[in-house]
């Protein structure tokens, strides 16, 4: 059993108020950039799962396989991406009974939106971890179709 700690860990949070979740976003800095990922809202009743990394000549990567990102601070540290997830995914709840393919928050999801924002032109409300970096769902956005509801 691997018993590496990684993190800190940073994170956003936004959801519409069926408490949906529209993103939701996890990275840590590494020593040759950030990689993260994310969960967000992508129509169509749809939730899309990627993986990223941002490199230091701030070059974005967006996939699905983990294994395709070369950071020579990760190398073939796989468990570094699962224990993303499971940060990811400790703020989502998944409904079998939902027809939609759409995740919402969990408890603990619910519990750190408290402390959020609401933006009432969109009715979305966010919250984010003191040292998250909104540059990164910025560089996000550029790269793929979620909106991340930053402007």
């Amino acid at each position: 059993m691997n018993t590496k700690t990684y993190g800190p860990y940073e994170r956003f949070v936004a959801t519409n108020f069926d408490l949906i979740i529209q993103a939701n976003v996890v990275y840590e800095k590494v020593s040759d950039g950030t990689i993260g990922c994310y969960s967000g809202y992508s129509g169509g009743g749809v939730t899309d799962y990627r993986f990223f990394y941002i490199n230091k000549d701030d070059e974005v990567l967006i996939t699905d396989d983990e294994q395709q990102i070369e950071s020579e601070a990760v190398g073939n540290e796989y468990e570094r991406f699962a224990a993303l997830q499971r940060e990811r995914s400790d703020f989502e709840f998944y409904d079998d009974e939902e027809e939609d393919e759409t995740s919402k928050l969990s408890e603990k999801g619910v519990d750190f939106l408290s402390e959020g924002t609401l933006d009432e032109s969109t009715n979305i409300k966010s919250a984010k971890t003191k040292g998250f970096s909104e540059d990164v769902i910025y560089k996000l956005q550029q790269e793929w179709t979620l909106t991340f509801y930053l402007e």
